[in-house]
């Protein structure tokens, strides 16, 4: 929180007063980041010591270097996924003039700030559920997801709701007057998006679940399927449906991606019911096994 407000601040310094232009903006990011890493040090320091770094620390294990290089390349590849996709549907965008290049940029800002929430509870899930996969807590793994399945799926639909009632007010923030057909592009965009937001929290839950349980495949299939479906939607819907292609491609990812992802938890959620069942008997000590 406190590197966003000093971000703002330093990118009204920088670029009105000291007038230091898209060069300041960059700047104003790297300098709220590192004053942020400084106060996150000092507060491990001073109020955490389980993460303090011994010398022990140091000593990287093979297991631990595989399974984090792993999952690692995988969440790597799934925040690439979006913009791979988007630059190929921007081959599509560009066909259709410079007022759907605007209303797609500026309804992809609107778009990006609404699923912040969403994506935040995915990262919480992730790391919820890798730190009961340790404690073989399986029971708190099952219904920890089940829970958060529910609170994101209301969360997706009162942000789905705010969108498209202050969707319009929202993208006049973005363009100056006169702009009305770019303003009604945005607007169908964001309308689009805004009806699939519950497919997409449940997305971030399972796939993030399933990670957060050592598996690495499954969430990775899910990335290409929503790669090609992002760039397929730009090559072959925007001929016949115009913008209206466009704003399909997101939720096509989405709802495309969460098919695998939604069978490969409901597996792994059966197999934690196994273990729930055998906790006292030794082998519930053990991990379970990713999907």
């Amino acid at each position: 929180i406190i590197a966003s407000i000093l971000n703002v601040g330093l990118v009204v310094v920088f670029i009105a007063v000291l007038d230091l232009g898209v060069g300041g903006a960059a700047l104003a990011t790297v300098v709220a980041q590192g004053i942020s890493v400084v106060l996150c040090l000092i507060l491990i320091g001073l109020r955490i010591p389980e993460l303090r770094l011994r010398r022990d620390d140091w000593r990287v294990g093979r297991l631990e270097l595989g399974e984090s290089t792993n999952l690692g390349l995988t969440m790597g590849f799934q925040l690439s996924v979006i913009a791979i996709g988007a630059a190929l549907l921007q081959v599509g965008i560009n066909s259709l003039g410079t007022d759907a290049v605007a209303a797609f940029t500026t309804a992809m800002r609107v778009d990006n700030v609404a699923v912040i929430p969403l994506a935040s509870v995915g990262v919480a899930i992730s790391t919820y559920v890798a730190q009961n996969r340790g404690a073989a807590e399986w029971w708190r793994i099952r219904h920890g997801v089940q829970r958060t399945s529910l609170l994101a799926t209301g969360l997706a639909l009162a942000l789905g709701l705010v969108i498209m009632a202050f969707g319009t007010e929202l993208v006049r923030l973005f363009v100056g007057s006169g702009e009305d057909r770019v303003v009604a592009m945005a607007h169908e965009y964001l309308m689009v998006n805004a009806s699939f937001y519950v497919p997409l929290a449940l997305l971030f839950v399972w796939r993030n679940g399933l990670q957060g349980m050592g598996s690495t495949r499954v969430p990775t299939m899910a990335g290409v399927v929503e790669l090609v479906a992002r760039g397929g939607a730009g090559l072959l819907l925007v001929g016949p449906l115009g913008f209206l292609g466009v704003a399909l491609a997101a939720p096509l990812a989405w709802v495309g991606a969460l098919i695998p992802v939604a069978v490969a938890w409901f597996l792994q959620r059966r197999r934690l019911v196994a273990a729930e069942r055998t906790l006292a008997a030794p082998a519930a000590s053990e991990v379970v096994p990713a999907a």
